[in-house]
This record gives C-alpha cells, structure tokens and sequence, in this order.
C-alpha cells in the first residue's frame, strides 16, 4: 500500500488481487503460471490498457516477466523487485488448516516475521539469517491479513515454484529489465462494475463522504432490492450464505459497515447508530436505489430501524434479528472496555489468540468474561471453520471493531421503536441472548409482528414469506 500511494500521487495505479489473492476467487482447477498470465490479461483487456508500465515483487515479479514475455507489444516498461529463486513450494507456503485452538495464528504470524530473519523463513541456522530490521507489529499484521484474507495465499508462488522456466527460454531471449520508476499518465480509467447474477456474490466500493463502504451483491439487478445489514464485531461475510440464498430470487445488497470488514474505518469514534444509517442513505443515494427491503441482524437490525424510522417511504419492510433493550446500567458495561476490550497488534503476535479466544468464548458465555456457571450459554460451539471466519472478520475491523458494537449498546432502542412504522417482523433464535426482548419489544410496539426461530434454516423461508406480505 505505501508504493501505491507514492506511485499514485503522479501517476494511475492498478493493482489487483490476482486469482486466490486478497478478495479474488480461486481458480477452480488448480493454480498453474500461464493460468495467472491469462488472467493478468484479462484484466488489462478489460480495462482497455492498451500500453502500460507493470511492475512486481516477488512471485508477483515472476508474474510479471511471464507476462511481458508473452505480451511485450504491451508493456512499456518493466519493473522487477526480490524475483524468486527456486524454492520448496511446500514449505515456503505451507497449507494452514484452522486449528481449534487457535495456534494456527501463531503459525502465520511466525510464518510472516521469519521472512525478515531467515531465507528461507522455514531455514533456521545462522547460514540462512538475514541481517535486517523487523518490522513493527502494525506492518507485521498486515502482512498476516493478507494471508488470512486470501483463499489460496500461496498459489502464485506454488505456480512460479512448479513452471517449467527452462522449457520456454526462448520467451526470454530479447527481454531485458532494469529497475525503473513505472510512469503512467494521470488519466480516468473507466473500471466497470462486476455483474451481479444468481449463485455468485461480487463485491464493489461505494465512496462516501465518510469513506468507502465495501458491498457484497447477488441476484439480477431489478426490482426492489434487499439490503442486508450484518451484526458487529463482523462484516457480510457472515451473511453469505442468506445472501446467495435471496439472490436467487432478487437483488441483494449487503455493505461492510464502516469500521468493519473490508469498509474504511469511520472518521467519528463515537459514531452513533444514527450515523450509520445516514452513511447508508448516502450509499443508496449514491447508487440511485429509492426504495429496499431491509434485513438487520443485531447491530445491522438496529441501524436498519433507525433507517426505517428517518426513511419510511425508502424502506418498505424491515425484518430485524435480533435488538437489544438491556437496562441502562448493563448497557452501559457492555459499552465499557471490560467488554469491548482492545485489539492492538503486539510483537510477538499474542493479539491472534486474544482475537481467538474471545470470540471463541462469545459463543461459550454470557458476557464473554463471565467464565462461570451462571455465564455458561447453552449452545453449540460453532465449527472451527466457521469459527475461523469470525475471527478473521474481527480482525479485519481490528481496533475500530468497538465503534459500531458500542453504539449498539447506546442506542435508545427501547425509546426508537416506538416511532417505528413501516410493515416490521422482529425475529431472533431460540438460544440468542437477545430471545427475550423479543416479546419486550412488541410490548412497546404492538405493529411489530414477532417470530422465534428454532434453527438457522428457518430465517430464509421466514424473510421470504415476509417479504412476499404473507405474514
């Protein structure tokens, strides 16, 4: 990101996540170099690019040698940093299955700061140490968010490690390369938006006057469409799976609340549900969408009410999962960092399994620091996939992930609701803490129609039928 930003005060930059990387798919038959050089093209075609400057680092240097000597006609100028040599794919990036205990972390966070102490990392004699400088903690977090963010980190250098680079020496017999600056003039570069169909999920950016928020979408882009708002700490990842689900029938549309997941950080700390649903209406301004359907689960169901309150005649119906009415002093506490504690990355990487650990122990008590008896939930440990996921989310917010969760917390939900008058059905699981206000709330608002949800199948089928005004 900083040789971005430096490139990009003179010059148009574009870097994508190439296939595996960051937020791009996977390929679906294995990783090979001709399949990332395909790819590479693609996107350049796409673009319209028809001379650029292209620069690499690493495997991505190799990718990018690959590239030249099979488009040269394209490429102005090349620029090559750190170009691999030879090495043990298997070891060099070494699978990382989530363990159930978390130590998985520390294998990558280990993984990322040998980098700089040995070459190769996994090689620790004093014949393999570098003498260089360790970066900090934040620089070092990035680097394991890469890899943790990526659903194939080392597919790139798996493929460059296994292509046969003597076989087709002939590619390479007219290139030269000499590290230079890429200079590419300044212009608009029209980047279209991914198409939004059934069974996938694309992503895009919307820029706000507060940032960018990070949407995930799916479904024919008709209609009204369903907004899905996710819970904190979190992101709409954890929503996937109903986002896929409603997009075979209609649009969806589901944002990465700022503070979270993959959406900037929010410019206020005390940033109050009322804000985040301002900066939503201005993303719907944005993208020129006048009405939705809208789906709150926790935080979101609270941001989607205020939504609904400020914007009845923009949002049709609402169906919140989940509020929360706690009295005034518990709130309170759980606003408090005894609830909400920090997470800052630390040099030797304990951060991870505080992050492991606490959302681990969301699911096992009630608060997550009651350790005791009483504080026992009764529920099912989620898999140690799903698990993982969560983790990850929460670390992708980092330290801004108390921002949205606290002014959960802080909203006035009990007072609110009874402004609420748009079409409403108000839902939670069976074992959720969040159960009994459920009944509290209609109590206050007898128009809000109520539903308690015995397994996670259930939501879908009861948002559609819902949605279609049968209930």
């Amino acid at each position: 990101m900083p040789a971005i930003s430096k490139l990009a005060q003179s010059n148009t930059v574009i870097a994508p996540d190439m296939p595996g990387q960051g937020l791009s798919s996977p390929f679906q038959n294995g990783p090979t170099l001709d399949k990332f050089v395909g790819a590479l093209h693609e996107i350049v075609n796409v673009l319209n690019l028809e001379s650029f400057h292209l620069a690499g680092h690493g495997a991505g240097a190799a990718l990018a040698l690959a590239y030249t000597a099979r488009h040269r006609h394209r490429v102005a100028g090349l620029d090559l940093r750190d170009v691999p040599a030879a090495t043990d794919p298997e070891r060099t990036y070494p699978k990382l299955e989530p363990s159930s205990d978390g130590s998985h972390l520390a294998t990558i966070w280990n993984l990322v700061r040998s980098r700089y102490v040995f070459h190769p990392w996994y090689e620790t004699s004093v014949a393999h140490r570098l003498v260089s400088a360790v970066p900090g903690p934040r620089q070092l977090h990035t680097e394991v968010m890469a890899i943790l963010n990526s659903a194939d980190y080392g597919c790139l250098g798996r493929a460059v490690s296994d292509h046969d680079w003597q076989a087709e020496a002939r590619h390479y017999s007219e290139l030269t390369s000499s590290p230079s600056t890429p200079v590419v003039p300044s212009t608009e570069i029209a980047i279209p938006l991914p198409p939004s169909e059934k069974g996938t999920i694309s992503r895009f950016y919307c820029n706000t006057s507060q940032g960018q928020i990070h949407f995930r979408e799916s479904g024919h882009r008709s209609g009204r469409p369903l907004l899905m708002i996710h819970e904190s700490p979190g992101s709409a990842r954890l929503l996937e799976s109903h986002i896929l689900e409603f997009g075979l029938k209609r649009w969806v549309l589901a944002p990465d609340t700022l503070g979270n997941g993959l959406s900037d950080d929010p410019q206020r700390p005390d940033a109050n549900i009322e804000f985040y649903s301002d900066i939503l209406t201005e993303a719907l301004d944005l993208l020129r969408i006048p009405e939705v359907d809208v789906f709150g689960s926790h935080t979101g169901a609270l941001i989607g009410m205020e939504l609904a309150i400020k914007q009845p005649r923009r949002c049709r119906n609402l169906v919140m999962e989940g509020i929360t009415l706690f009295p005034a002093e518990e709130a309170a506490e759980y606003a408090s960092p005894r609830y909400l504690r920090p997470i800052e990355p630390d040099e030797f990487g304990c951060y991870l399994l505080q992050a492991w650990g606490m959302q681990r122990d969301m699911q096992l008590f009630w608060p997550w620091y009651n350790r005791t008896p009483q504080g026992a939930r009764n529920l099912e440990l989620e898999a140690v996939g799903g698990l993982h996921t969560r983790v990850v989310d929460f670390l992708n917010s980092g330290s801004t992930y108390p921002i949205s969760y606290r002014a959960a917390y802080l909203y006035p939900a009990a007072e609110r609701i009874r402004s609420l008058g748009v079409r409403t059905l108000l839902c939670a699981y069976v074992n959720d803490v969040l159960r009994p206000f459920v009944e509290q709330a209609a109590g206050i608002n007898p128009h809000v129609a109520t539903k308690v949800l015995r397994q996670r199948e259930d939501l879908t089928a009861v948002c559609e039928t819902f949605f279609d005004g049968q209930a």
